[in-house]
């Protein structure tokens, strides 16, 4: 948040603070099991899920431009345009699997 987009301060220390020393467990009728601490992840449910989602692929952008391609993100869809000849595809298929691997090794 601090690099990307600016946030410093009281809001980091805030998001920090809403992300860490997070417990959970499961109840069914009158019963829960133990608690276990939350490592990863937001509160489901939570109104900052959209929010913080788009501030962890924001960076994905960059990565889809080192490749010199173009891309649309809306919500959880990325989607990549890549320019082809129909008559040859090889090209832009092999960039579209090294973009998205890539991807994928950077997540």
């Amino acid at each position: 948040m601090e690099c990307e987009f600016g946030v410093s301060g009281t809001a980091v220390c805030w998001l920090r603070s809403y992300l860490t020393d997070r417990r959970q467990f499961v109840k069914l009728g009158r019963f829960s099991s133990a608690t276990s601490p939350c490592t990863t992840g937001v509160p489901q449910g939570s109104v900052l899920v959209p929010l913080l989602f788009t501030a962890y692929v924001a960076p994905i952008g960059d990565v889809i431009e080192s490749f010199c391609m173009s891309y649309h993100q809306f919500a959880d869809d990325t989607q990549l345009y890549v320019e082809m000849d129909a008559s040859n595809t090889t090209a832009a298929l092999s960039l579209l699997q090294n973009t998205a691997n890539t991807i994928v090794n950077w997540i």
